[in-house]
């Protein structure tokens, strides 16, 4: 392994992935950005998954093989961050795959405007075909902005981190990282907002590079289970807001809009008595929200 400092660290979360496991790694070693590393970080798998990685790992200078001893989405990435040297970080889910251009592309943005995060739309990949989403529409792109208070409209998008780069020095000075909630169950919520809250200089691009695959059945967005990880994610927005008086104040009507509206997309995906025991505590913790802006 190179001890120079890499430009970009590439995180990969994996689990029980063997069937897209090789093409998602391939995609990343491939990149044209030659200063990279990729930091796999694998929770357990039996699938043959593992066994991949190690061969990557033996046959690559720049693959690092992580193992995380619990199945937690959330620790897994924390040790890709403790780990991670990069001036950036970058991250593919391994069930995805990424252009090879995309982080020589992304880095050079990111660079060229001193930017905290620099963020692009993505492709959703099915049986059907590969098709360009634009998630960041109505957005202003090539324009570098603060979130808070200039760009309100960016926390409405879908959380999509695998589609931008972080600043290194940008996480770590600002105490971001991941919930450590078992499986994975919406740590990207946290992450993703806490960045948009913290964040000095952010550019968005029209182009896509992350191919997002929408038609794996093992995948835990689909999951029913953990029914309240998404008011824990909430949670510890709110405690990062309570260091950060003003931005709470900037933020507080479109933030609980969007608890809102999270939370009621949340409780599309139960069925009862999940369903009614969530609202419950949904109806409670709006009430709770009301009086503290009263």
């Amino acid at each position: 392994m190179n001890t120079s400092k890499p430009k970009v660290s590439v995180l990969m979360p994996s689990l029980n992935v063997e069937k897209f496991i090789r093409q998602s790694v391939q995609s990343v070693v491939d990149q044209t950005l030659s200063d990279i590393e990729i930091i796999c970080i694998d929770a357990g798998s039996t699938d043959g998954t593992l066994e991949v990685l190690e061969e990557f790992e033996a046959s690559h200078d720049n693959v690092v093989l992580l193992r995380s001893p619990v199945k937690s989405y959330g620790a897994q990435m924390n040790m890709g961050l403790a780990a991670a040297r990069g001036e950036y970080i970058g991250i593919v889910e391994t069930d995805d795959y990424v252009d090879a251009h995309a982080f020589e592309n992304l880095y050079n943005a990111a660079k060229a405007h001193g930017c905290d995060i620099v963020k692009a739309n993505r492709y959703s990949l099915s049986e059907n075909g590969d098709e360009y989403v634009e998630v960041l529409r109505g957005l202003p792109y090539d324009k570098v902005l603060k979130p808070v208070p200039e760009l309100p409209n960016i926390f409405n998008p879908a959380p999509c981190i695998w589609s931008a780069l972080y600043r290194s020095d940008f996480l770590k000075a600002n105490g971001i990282d991941f919930l450590e909630s078992p499986g994975a169950s919406f740590q990207d919520t946290g992450f993703v907002y806490k960045t948009y809250l913290a964040a000095e200089r952010v550019l968005l691009v029209r182009d896509a590079y992350l191919h997002y695959r929408i038609d794996n059945e093992g995948s835990s967005v689909k999951s029913r289970q953990k029914v309240y990880c998404v008011m824990e994610e909430f949670a510890s927005i709110d405690q990062f807001l309570e260091k950060r008086p003003e931005t709470k104040r900037q933020v507080w009507d479109k933030y609980c809009e969007l608890r809102f509206r999270t939370y009621q997309w949340n409780a599309t995906r139960l069925d009862d008595p999940e369903y009614s025991e969530f609202m419950a505590a949904f109806a409670d913790e709006f009430r709770k929200l009301r009086a503290e802006s009263n």
